[in-house]
């Protein structure tokens, strides 16, 4: 993924890592808007619910679109491919069948477009999407905001979205039962623990605060976020707060910002304390995707932050 050791590969990227790269690239500025690079909240409250709709959606929707990638991929796998016929441009597409139409991407999408589709129903992200955005989409169809904050949010939002969405509820029962049961497993396990800092950009650096299901998932992997007890979602930090947290560990996934070795010495450069510190590169989808993908990282990301991998 990076030209290193990372995931148990090594040597040059294969073509769908390659391409998963260049999105990545591409996905810089929509995560991270010039004014402050910070991505804009929904402004919700904490005590808003997991999946929350916004007008009155039919029972049976059938002109989904999906305003971002890891929603997208979670109505796919509920049964409902064939019913989702807009998307983002960073959204994948179904394994069968034509793709759903790219209609701008998750902070600029294009609102002719969706209008013209006619849909019944607008999926949205608390953490990837505009307020503005869903306010103004709200005004001419029912918008359903997706908000999980833990891991533990993930099996009631695909339950929730599957009965919104009118998606097969045996796939999204099965889906969310193997979440619930992966997550018991994790905690059973007692993974040994670690005090750890996930950069999420550079220029400057930014990290996860205790406000996210990314935070909660590396805890159920074993890692304590050395800025959990800060209750924003995310900020950013200058050399010597990042010293000061005296972290075990140094995660770098590759997106939203595409790290790789470069930019691990560039850090151990700046900050001279964490030369000794050992640093992770792996798939960043792992850490921010809620839904499906959760399945695949509770199952993955524990093997790839133990043992940590040093890159010297």
């Amino acid at each position: 993924m990076n030209g290193l050791a990372t995931e148990g590969t090594e040597g040059t990227e294969n073509d769908d890592v390659a391409g998963r790269r260049s999105c990545s690239v591409a996905r810089l500025f929509d995560h991270f808007p010039e004014e402050q690079r910070a991505i804009p909240r929904m402004h919700l409250t904490d005590t808003s619910p997991v999946l929350e709709l916004l007008g009155a959606a039919p029972s049976r929707p059938l002109r989904i679109v999906s305003l971002y990638p890891s929603g997208t991929e979670t109505l796919y796998a509920v049964g409902l491919a064939s019913r989702v016929v807009g998307r983002t441009s960073w959204c994948p597409v179904p394994t069968d069948g034509a793709p759903p139409t790219a209609m701008g991407g998750t902070k600029d999408p294009d609102l002719a477009a969706i209008r013209a589709s006619t849909p019944d129903l607008v999926l949205a992200c608390r953490d990837e999407n505009r307020k503005e955005d869903v306010e103004a989409i709200a005004g001419f169809a029912p918008v359903a905001v997706a908000n999980p904050r833990r891991v533990a949010d993930v099996p009631e939002f695909v339950r929730k979205l599957a009965e919104v969405s009118g998606g097969e509820a045996g796939k999204a029962e099965a889906l969310a039962s193997l979440i619930e049961d992966e997550s018991a497993r994790l905690v059973a396990s007692a993974e040994p623990r670690r005090r750890g800092v996930a950069f999420i950009w550079r220029g400057p650096w930014w990290t996860l605060g205790g406000d996210c299901y990314a935070t909660d998932l590396l805890r159920l992997c074993g890692i304590d976020n050395a800025f959990a007890a800060d209750r924003r979602t995310y900020f950013s930090l200058d050399g010597a707060s990042i010293a000061a947290a005296r972290p075990d560990v140094l995660l770098f996934p590759d997106e939203p910002f595409p790290f790789n070795e470069f930019h691990v010495a560039a850090l151990r450069t700046e900050i001279p304390a964490l030369r000794e510190i050992p640093a992770r590169l792996f798939d960043g989808s792992l850490l921010t995707w809620h839904g499906v993908r959760t399945l695949d990282a509770l199952r993955r990301l524990p093997a790839l932050l133990r043992p940590l991998a040093e890159i010297r």
